[in-house]
C-alpha cells in the first residue's frame, strides 16, 4: 500500500522555473502524492503557471493568500496547511529539480525504520541555465547515531538543501515549525529536527538546488545578506538552544560552534571569545593555508598600489 505524502511549495515570484519544478515533481516515479502551492500575492505569472497545472493535474492544488508574509510565515503556513493527515511531508522551492527517482528513493527508508525523521540524498548545485556548479554531500553531510553527532555533522556542512528532504510529520511537535533568529531558519530547523531522530542519506544525486535567482521573499539569494543582522548568536540563541532536549555539554557545544561557524563566515565582522581564536584560526588555515601569509598579504598591498597609481596618471593625463 503506497503512502500519500503532501508536499508543500511556498513561492512568490516564481514563474521562471515553476514549470520546469512542478513537472520534475509529477513526473516522479512514485505518484501517490499531493502538491500544494501557496502564492505569496505573487506580481507575476506564477498565478497562471500553477493555475494551468492544477487542471492538468488534480495532485496540484493552488493557494493564493490575501497579503504578502515573510519568508518563515508562508513556510510555517504552508506546512500547516499540507501536512496535516499525512505521515510524510516535503518542502518543495519553486525553482529545485529533483530526479525522477527522487521520493521513490526517500520513503522506503522511512517505512522501515520508525528512528529515522528525516530522509534526504545527495545533491549538485545548478546554476539559472540548470547546468552543475558544484556536488554537495558526498563525504561531509549530517549523519551520525547520536544527536551530539547529528548536531556536530551539521555544523560542518555550509549548504543545507537537506531540508527539501522527506520528513516524519509525527517528529515535528513545533508550532510554528520555523524560527526566528538570527541563524538561518533551515540551519535552526535541522538543529531542532536532530534532536527527534536519526537522518538517512541516499548516495545518489537525486536533488539539484538552483542557485542564482529569486527566494520566496523576492530577494536575491545570490547577494550576501547583511553580516551585521545575520549570524548575530547571542543571549537569545542560548535561550532557543537552551530548549531543545540536549544534555547541558551539548547546548554548549551547539552554542559556541554556531559563534564560530558565525566568524568563520563574516571574519571581518564578527567578533569571537578568546578561548575560540585558536580554533577559528585552525579552520580559515585548513580553508585558505596562506589565511596568514604575508606574502599574499603584501602582493594585495603591491596589487592595490599600483592600480591606485594607474588611475592617479589617467587622471593628469
Amino acid at each position: 500500500m503506497e503512502e500519500l505524502i503532501r508536499i508543500g511549495m511556498p513561492v512568490f515570484n516564481g514563474d521562471s522555473h515553476l514549470a520546469e519544478t512542478l513537472e520534475s515533481l509529477l513526473n516522479q516515479t512514485y505518484e501517490d502524492f499531493e502538491i500544494l502551492v501557496v502564492d505569496n500575492v505573487s506580481t507575476d505569472g506564477t498565478q497562471d503557471i500553477a493555475n494551468e497545472y492544477a487542471r492538468k493535474d488534480s495532485r496540484v492544488k493552488y493557494l493564493r493568500l490575501s497579503e504578502w508574509v515573510s519568508l518563515t510565515e508562508n513556510w510555517n503556513r504552508t506546512y500547516e496547511l499540507a501536512s496535516g493527515g499525512v505521515r510524510f511531508f516535503m518542502w518543495a522551492s519553486d525553482d529545485d529539480l529533483c530526479h525522477k527517482d527522487y521520493i521513490e528513493s526517500l520513503l522506503p527508508p522511512l517505512l522501515q525504520n520508525r528512528n529515522i525523521v528525516l530522509s534526504f540524498s545527495q545533491a549538485d548545485e545548478i546554476d539559472m541555465k540548470g547546468e552543475k556548479i558544484s556536488e554537495l554531500y558526498r563525504e561531509s553531510y549530517p549523519k551520525g547515531d547520536t544527536t551530539f553527532k547529528r548536531i556536530q555533522s551539521l555544523m560542518q556542512v555550509h549548504k543545507f538543501p537537506a531540508i527539501n528532504g522527506l520528513i516524519r510529520t509525527e517528529a515535528i511537535s513545533w508550532s510554528p515549525c520555523f524560527h526566528d533568529t538570527s541563524i538561518p531558519v533551515d540551519l535552526w530547523f535541522l538543529i531542532r529536527l536532530a534532536t527527534c531522530g536519526v537522518f538517512h542519506i541516499v548516495k545518489r544525486p537525486l536533488f539539484f538546488k538552483r542557485t542564482g535567482g529569486l527566494g520566496e521573499t523576492g530577494h536575491d539569494p545570490s547577494v550576501s545578506h547583511d553580516p551585521l543582522t545575520t549570524w548575530n548568536v547571542g543571549e537569545q540563541e542560548w535561550k532557543d538552544i537552551c530548549r531543545l532536549n540536549l544534555s547541558f555539554f551539548d547546548k554548549v557545544y551547539t552554542f559556541y560552534r554556531l559563534k564560530l561557524l558565525a566568524k568563520c563566515r563574516y571574519p571581518q565582522f564578527k567578533t569571537i571569545d578568546w578561548f575560540l581564536r585558536p580554533s577559528f584560526l585552525y579552520i580559515m588555515l585548513r580553508q585558505d593555508p596562506h589565511y596568514l601569509g604575508l606574502r599574499s598579504r603584501m602582493r594585495s598591498y603591491i596589487r592595490c598600489k599600483i592600480m591606485r597609481e594607474r588611475v592617479i596618471s589617467k587622471e593628469d593625463w
